[in-house]
């Protein structure tokens, strides 16, 4: 009787040690992060979160997709998260549940976790949202091949949605899971300014810098559009200084067409845009970093000079192309470095930092450059939408009709601030005969009759601040 007492207690001892977790720490959040490069998987997790602001979700939508694992978000009487996974020996494993397991609206913040815990026999592997595991089942031992580039993360109706991508080569456990649900965006004195605290002022002249993007970016009429949208009854401009090619190292201009400074105060900016860092990373690489701190943060001290409102845009990457096109994507860990110096520039400047917070490696109907690194059209509107932080449709024919106008003033801004015979206007040719009234050799015809497009772009404005209004009245 001993013998069977003693051997149950040893019995319920042993039953409470396994209870208890004994000298287990963390190896820390950052420990076991991934690139999704030509990896091996086996354990592993996915952490991410969900920002949703009433958005419908009317269709199934891809939250996470690769070869061998896809996570969506399925509508239904309820939005159910649902994750497939099949190994390439051939097991497979379906999991689905209510986004909201306490049956709450989905509005709001939420963060997701899919942990893989490979175990043919215990249901080790599942999903957990807002740090409660919802559902679960087994999954045999193997690994998963993730080529580079391979996971794609959300699509275009999800963009602005998904932010905080983690890929780790663990599997996660519930400490760390609710650590990371806790690592929320916070403003703080040490951080740039957001652009969802980004306000338009009344008759806001808006400056924007940059070289071939941004050109392409104002051309395309997105960015502008989502502005005079939301804003039009404070009557705001828009005012491209940007030309192809520049950077922060050089910019170009005719003889006699002022610097910076002189630039920015003729258009009476009141808050300038800055769009650099791709050239310059092309250009120059990860020697170039120093160098661009030091220019880019001399741009921003003259504009400050100029209007204390400014925002620094992050570089958009680079895109892979088939041969005999370069493989530009390799720029991109570099690429990176700079938008951190751009980040960290806006921050010691107290300026805004427009960055994309769900990351770029989402699926596209349509590519985003023509070579990897020129914009298509597309690529031009996906980039201007993001600025303003933006995801509203610009499919419509209203707003079709409002980009086309804008493609109007546009014009009439180009033909003003970037007239033909500049050499003969303010340039090296000004006493030439051609420049000058043929009736009076000592007036200068060409000067005034440029200034008359001032009032062509007004009138134009003007248009386009009651078409937005119209336009703003009509959408849901």
């Amino acid at each position: 009787m001993r013998l069977h007492l003693a051997s149950l207690l040893f019995f319920i001892s042993t039953a409470l040690q396994a209870q208890v977790e004994r000298g287990h720490e963390s190896p820390g959040i950052e420990s076991g992060m991934v690139e999704t490069g030509n990896v091996q998987l086996d354990d592993f997790s996915l952490s991410f979160h969900l920002n949703f602001k009433g958005d419908p979700i009317t269709q199934t939508v891809f939250l996470a997709n690769t070869a061998h694992f896809k996570m969506v978000l399925e509508a239904g009487k309820e939005i159910e998260i649902a994750v497939d996974i099949q190994t390439p020996s051939g097991e497979k494993l379906k999991l689905s549940a209510p986004l909201r397991s306490d049956g709450q609206s989905m509005d709001g913040l939420h963060h997701v976790v899919l942990r893989v815990r490979r175990d043919a026999r215990q249901a080790l592997t599942g999903i957990w949202v807002d740090g409660i595991e919802v559902v679960s089942g087994p999954l045999p031992r193997g690994p998963l091949p993730l080529a580079k580039s391979s996971l794609v993360m959300g699509d275009d109706s999800l963009r602005g949605v998904i932010s905080q991508v983690r890929l780790y080569d663990r599997a996660l456990s519930r400490p760390e899971i609710l650590e990371l649900g806790q690592k929320l965006p916070v403003e703080s004195k040490s951080r740039p300014k957001r652009m969802d605290g980004f306000e338009i002022g009344k008759d806001e002249v808006i400056a924007v810098l940059g070289g071939t993007e941004a050109v392409a970016i104002l051309e395309e009429g997105s960015l502008e559009s989502q502005i005079l949208l939301g804003h039009a009854e404070m009557r705001p401009k828009m005012r491209s200084l940007a030309w192809e090619t520049d950077t922060v190292f050089r910019q170009d201009r005719p003889l006699n067409f002022g610097d910076l400074r002189q630039q920015l105060q003729r258009t009476q900016a009141t808050c300038v845009m800055l769009m650099f860092g791709r050239q310059e990373c092309l250009e120059f690489g990860q020697a170039g970093l120093a160098e661009f701190r030091e220019a880019l943060d001399r741009m921003v001290k003259v504009c400050a000079e100029v209007t204390p409102k400014l925002v620094l845009v992050e570089a958009a990457p680079f895109e892979k192309k088939a041969a005999p096109l370069r493989d530009l994507s390799a720029l991109n860990p570099v690429l990176v470095k700079y938008n951190e110096v751009i980040w960290e520039v806006a921050q010691a400047h107290g300026a805004y930092y427009a960055g994309s917070s769900e990351g770029w490696n989402h699926a596209r109907t349509q590519p985003m450059t023509s070579d990897g690194v020129n914009l298509t059209q597309a690529g031009a509107q996906e980039l201007g939408l993001r600025v303003m932080g933006s995801s509203l449709s610009t499919g419509s024919q209203g707003t079709q009709e409002l980009k086309a106008a804008i493609a109007a003033k546009s014009k009439l801004w180009h033909d003003y601030w970037r007239p033909s015979n500049w050499a003969f206007l303010h340039g090296d040719r000004t006493s030439q005969p051609s420049s000058r009234d043929h009736l009076d050799p000592r007036r200068r015809w060409f000067p005034a009759e440029l200034e008359q497009y001032r009032a062509l772009i007004e009138a134009k404005e003007n248009e386009l601040w009651k078409k937005a209004e119209e336009l703003g009245r009509k959408l849901p």
